[in-house]
């Protein structure tokens, strides 16, 4: 073998330390790789590590621990509790008591300080429909009217169906503040609890404390909302299981990997917030979001700031407002402008910063940080779809938008519920009659169960009103209403549901609106006048001073046989009859009430004289009874009629009327006018019914003409009133 020569063997050495190099480099670059690689994991370990990302469905529910007595350590230093509250009748109270009640609420909304964190919960659940039927049915009885119960089931159901009464509406608000330990803040907590349940008192709605076993309830029915199941859950089940409260309550699942909807075990949802653009809002806005017929959980968030905080902000921001006003001058000096001429924006937001100051400052008003989230449910993404767009919808009704929390569903979940924890960044400063403008009452519902009475729909919410009067406060009922309105049907409608429903006995009594006289023959009236003589005496139209009725006394004699006496005593009957005020009917012998059944038995044919007493009010009925009482026995033989003459007094006349009119309205015009029988028929016109002799007579008694009958006399009488 040749010998290598020097300068091969020194190129064979070069190659070999090249190889040696390359080696080192490529262990030196898979060592950097191997050390990024073990930062990057160790990295995302600390991440996780103090992100605390869940890995259970039992850990996304962000709370640690929920006591007995019903508060809730949500983190180390975070406690809170939860008051449930009911509505009063704010929408459909008077303006005054809608302002009183306002002012009221700005008032509690004033007494949280920026210690005390607020959420005030609206929950819209749906309930098993089969099950809130069996609650208004009516069982079937022993006796023959169970045909009657079914068909009052089947109103009952259909008036259901006019309403919402498929959803179960809960308001809730609960308080938290920051605490080193529980002994801490327990003290202050219920300090704050009878705080919150006075200002309802004063605000006149009713509210209670829950306990843990309620709270806990509450947040089962928000995670569960694909099984309408009773929650069965006891605190004795804890040590006798070793489980926790969150196994009890916690979904099968969550998914959170979209970015705008989530799923809770089968139940798809979403969660959005209110963005509020509008400069003026509406006590209306929260009841229309209420009024939803779909599953839909309304959060308000308030975090009070400090006032001194806040005037001190304020009054920071006006001096950056004039710090910019002052360089736009300087601009526009330079530039040869106006310098007094200054963007429309910078003069708006200085002139609500000022007006923001002064209400700080002199107007009992305090700065709030809110946030407004929106929690809707469905059983798939479009049912999903349609309940967001139809919330959406009414946001911009009132100049306001409502957003998806894009990639903050789990947090916005969190913050929909009842713990008084907002995990949500975005907060919108509002001052106390803005935030007081979120009137947590539209309408109080009434509807009990058991032997619950039907009295009706809810005006606003068209809602059932079931009522057991027996378990109410107060049991007695009034009936009021104008003539027409339905008082008689409402009570024998409720005379019917006690009947079909209760064991009870059932007593009717009319009453005093209307007298009675029981004829015993239909040839002998004397009766009649012998009552009519009685009523007479107690209106003070007869007295004893009177020579013709100084013997006849109807309280001690029933038989008046002087035939002048019952001349003008029948000639007041018929008066009372044309006018509505007496009715006279035969009545058969199948009556049902025992004492005119006995009657009808004993004496034959009867007649019933019925009497309103409230013709007393009625001074034309009145004096027409007067004038037959002052007049002789000759002028009350004859024919004669009433008439009205140029004074609007009534006479006796022996010749018929030309022309009617009505004695309140002061309107006259022909016989036969189209609108006078028109109510004539209806029983509406008789009481005030007129006649006159002449027109100058009706005009001179200040009577105008009809507007139907007499349409070129109205007119022109109408030229003349201008």
């Amino acid at each position: 073998m040749a010998k290598k020569t020097k300068q091969e063997a020194q190129q064979e050495r070069l190659s070999l330390a090249e190889k040696r190099n390359r080696q080192e480099r490529r262990n030196k670059k898979s060592r950097k790789e191997r050390e990024q690689e073990k930062r990057k994991k160790k990295q995302e370990r600390d991440r996780r590590k103090q992100k605390n990302i869940p890995t259970t469905a039992q850990q996304s529910i962000p709370y640690i621990r929920m006591l007995q007595d019903g508060i809730c350590q949500v983190t180390k230093t975070f406690f809170s509790k939860t008051i449930q509250f009911y509505d009063i009748n704010y929408q459909l109270a008077l303006n005054e008591d809608k302002t009183t009640i306002f002012e009221n609420y700005c008032d509690f909304l004033n007494y949280f300080d920026s210690s005390i964190s607020v959420q005030l919960s609206f929950i819209n659940q749906q309930v098993d429909v089969a099950e809130f039927e069996k609650s208004i049915d009516i069982p079937d009885q022993n006796d023959d009217f169970n045909a009657i119960r079914d068909e009052y089931r089947t109103m009952l159901k259909n008036q259901l169906s006019k309403g919402n009464n498929g959803l179960v509406k809960t308001k809730y608000i609960t308080f938290g503040i920051e605490a080193e330990s529980l002994k801490v803040a327990r003290p202050r907590l219920e300090r704050i609890e009878t705080d919150i349940l006075n200002n309802f008192k004063v605000l006149g709605a009713q509210a209670h404390s829950l306990n843990g076993l309620e709270r806990l309830e509450i947040l089962y029915h928000v995670f569960n909302q694909d099984r309408i199941e009773p929650f069965k859950f006891q605190y004795k089940m804890l040590p006798e299981t070793g489980l926790k409260t969150k196994d009890f309550i916690a979904p099968t699942s969550f998914n959170f990997s979209k970015n705008q909807t989530f799923l809770m075990g089968r139940t798809m949802g979403s969660v959005s917030y209110l963005q509020i653009l509008a400069p003026e809002l509406t006590d209306r806005m929260l009841a229309d979001f209420l009024d939803v017929d779909d599953s839909i959980n309304v959060n308000i968030h308030i975090q009070s700031i400090d006032q001194s905080s806040a005037i001190k902000m304020i009054k920071s921001k006006i001096s950056d407002l004039d710090k910019m006003k002052i360089e736009e001058q300087k601009r526009a000096v330079r530039s040869g402008y106006d310098m007094d001429v200054l963007p429309s924006d910078l003069v708006t937001y200085g002139e609500e910063a000022k007006n923001l100051l002064e209400d700080l400052q002199s107007r009992n008003e305090r700065m709030f940080l809110v946030t407004v989230v929106f929690l809707n449910t469905a059983k798939n993404k479009q049912e999903l779809e349609n309940v967001v767009f139809q919330t959406a919808g009414i946001a911009q009704k009132y100049n306001c938008a409502l957003k998806r929390l894009d990639y903050q569903q789990e947090p916005g979940l969190m913050s929909s519920l009842p713990l008084g924890k907002n995990w949500i960044p975005i907060k919108r400063a509002l001052t106390t009659t803005s935030t007081a403008i979120f009137v947590p009452f539209t309408t109080q519902e009434l509807f009990m169960g058991g032997e619950s009475i039907y009295y009706g729909l809810n005006a606003l919410s068209n809602n059932l009103i079931m009522a057991d009067r027996k378990k109410l406060k107060n049991p007695n009922g009034l009936i009021l209403g104008t003539p027409g309105s339905g008082k008689s049907f409402s009570a024998k409608r409720e005379i019917l549901n006690v009947f079909l429903i209760t064991n009870d006995d059932i007593i009717y009594s009319k009453g005093d609106k209307t007298k009675c006289v029981i004829v015993n023959s239909i040839d002998n009236k004397n009766d009649i006048y012998a009552y009519l003589y009685g009523i007479l005496w107690d209106l003070n139209l007869i007295t004893s001073d009177d020579e013709r009725f100084e013997a006849y006394d109807a309280y001690e004699q029933w038989r008046l046989e002087d035939k002048t006496v019952n001349l003008h005593l029948e000639r007041c009957w018929e008066v009372l009859k044309s006018m509505g005020y007496a009715q006279e009917y035969e009545v058969v012998s199948n009556v049902s009430n025992l004492y005119w059944n006995y009657a009808a038995q004993s004496n034959g044919a009867i007649i019933i004289a019925l009497l309103d007493t409230t013709f007393n009010k009625n001074m034309l009925a009145m004096d027409k009874l007067k004038l037959i009482l002052n007049s002789s026995e000759k002028d009350i033989k004859t024919k004669h009629y009433f008439l009205t003459d140029s004074d609007n007094m009534q006479y006796l006349s022996d010749e018929k009327g030309t022309l009617g009119g009505h004695w309140k309205l002061k309107i006259y015009g022909e016989l036969n006018c189209k609108s006078a029988n028109h109510y004539i028929d209806k029983g509406q016109y008789v009481r005030n019914r007129v006649f006159f002799k002449s027109e100058s007579d009706a005009i001179s008694a200040g009577y105008r003409p009809c507007a139907v009958c007499m349409r070129e006399k109205y007119d022109l009488w109408k030229k003349l009133q201008k």
